[in-house]
């Protein structure tokens, strides 16, 4: 049980320095499904995610 709390420990440790580096990442993952076309997230969006 200890093990298994461990390894989702270390996963959630990396998701979020994935969305900490790329922040475009996450919402290609979440949002850009929902638009049509190219479309990129807006600044704001991105430092929300930052912060």
């Amino acid at each position: 049980m200890g093990f298994m709390l461990i390894l989702i420990a270390i996963a959630f440790f990396t998701f979020g320095i994935l969305s900490k580096r790329n922040p475009t990442w996450g919402w290609r993952a979440n949002e850009a499904w929902k638009i049509k076309g190219d479309s990129e997230p807006s600044d704001a969006y991105i430092n929300d995610l930052k912060f």
